[in-house]
């Protein structure tokens, strides 16, 4: 029987110069192709075709695309529509089905991994194959994504909020069953962080905790190190800065942030907006209507690599988001040391707990109205105003490095 050694590593989106969902498998492409390069392996990347050149392009400039076969998952046209939530998860669907067409193709004597790294952090639809290559590490994840429906709840607004929240707690309510729908109990399973593996297994003792064996904890987030600044801040300046560095949609809650800025009523705090979206007219009306756009700069969409070049001359991250799962800002706070206030019980609250960090994570256990949850947010930010976080890059390629080969069992 000939040797195990390929690595199937199947992932929807994977841009590599393209963070949060459209990037989700690029760092665990990066890796698996670096450990097939030291430990003379073969890689077979399965994803979607608007991502083979560019992946080929990097890898190639990387010199390790001769470890690596790109393989094109062609889905229909109609639902590979990167703005829209809905078609994108339909095609998400096709996606699995079609690529679990393919591996079903490869040798089973010859496949030492199968890792499916999920789309959206979704409880979804896999396309590991559940009665063959049974013989193979099958791998899933990192999954799983965590929302405060509290405050969800607390902030409701009109009618389309109210439709937001029944979908969020269905959602909620449905993980449970969708992971024991789609994961058998002979996968490894990885969780974005401990609390989605809470909510998502239950109760330690469940029967449903002790069916799945092999379980790993790890932020889906692959990050450089920061860039080095000229311009970073110091304890001693009186002015302080804070930014906001989100899609501006409902569910990042931008403007609860803007009102927890009214309330704290800083003479020396400005704040720094970046991104786009639906929300953006009306939450630049709401900043007029709070007599705080004096304080405010709207820098629209900045390229990644500079925003992070950007991150250390700031005193502090405002993030009232309410629903993700390992947020890519909150890792790059981390790496660049600056605080960063968001609500527990979130995607975000569960990857500063990875590494340790809870001083700017805001308890929402007692909040019963909107102006506590404004009070005790402020109140946070306040106590974090300047802090710094000296914690390197616990997201770098040596820690991401070692968390797959512990997930490959592959021996250092």
């Amino acid at each position: 029987m000939p040797e195990k050694d390929t690595i199937i590593l199947t992932t929807f989106a994977c841009h590599p110069q393209m963070g949060s969902e459209p990037g989700h498998g690029w760092g665990l492409l990066l890796t698996a192709a670096k450990l097939a390069e030291k430990r003379n392996l073969n890689c077979i990347c399965l994803t979607l075709p608007r991502y083979i050149q560019v992946i080929s392009d990097e890898l190639a400039l990387l010199n390790l695309l001769h470890r690596v076969q790109l393989v094109a998952v062609q889905i229909p046209t109609a639902v590979d529509v990167p703005k829209n939530g809905l078609l994108l998860r339909i095609g998400y669907v096709f996606y699995c089905l079609r690529a679990n067409q393919i591996i079903r193709g490869y040798d089973e004597n010859r496949i030492r991994v199968i890792h499916h790294s999920n789309y959206a952090s979704e409880v979804l639809p896999n396309p590991i194959p559940r009665k063959m290559f049974r013989n193979a590490l099958r791998i899933i994840g990192p999954i799983g994504s965590s929302q405060n429906l509290r405050v969800s709840r607390i902030l409701i607004r009109d009618s389309k909020d109210v439709l937001i929240f029944v979908m969020d707690t269905a959602k909620f309510v449905a993980s449970r069953i969708l992971f024991r729908t789609f994961v058998d109990s002979g996968m490894k399973v990885i969780f974005n962080s401990e609390l989605i593996k809470r909510n998502i297994l239950g109760k330690k003792n469940s029967r449903q905790t002790q069916s799945i064996k092999r379980q790993e904890v790890c932020p889906s987030l692959f990050l450089e190190n920061s860039p080095k600044t000229k311009n970073r801040k110091t304890e001693h300046e009186a002015n302080h800065k804070v930014a906001i560095i989100s899609v501006l949609n409902r569910r990042k809650k931008v403007d609860f942030a803007l009102e927890a800025l009214n309330f704290i009523d800083l003479k020396n705090l400005h704040c720094d907006i970046y991104g786009d979206g639906p929300e953006k007219e009306r939450l630049q009306k709401l900043s007029a209507r709070l007599k705080i756009d004096s304080k405010i700069t709207w820098k629209g969409t900045v390229d990644r690599a500079e925003l992070r070049g950007l991150l250390p001359t700031y005193d502090a991250i405002l993030h009232p988001s309410v629903r993700e799962g390992a947020s890519t800002i909150t890792g790059e706070a981390i790496v660049a040391g600056i605080p960063i206030v968001v609500f527990d019980g979130t995607g975000a609250a569960g990857t500063l707990e990875y590494v340790g960090l809870t001083d700017s994570v805001v308890s929402t256990r007692v909040v019963k109205n909107k102006k506590e949850l404004v009070e005790a947010f402020s109140d946070v930010l306040l106590s974090v105003l300047g802090m710094k976080w000296e914690s390197g890059n616990p997201f770098g390629a040596e820690h991401v490095g070692h968390e797959m080969m512990k997930w490959y069992e592959i021996v250092e």
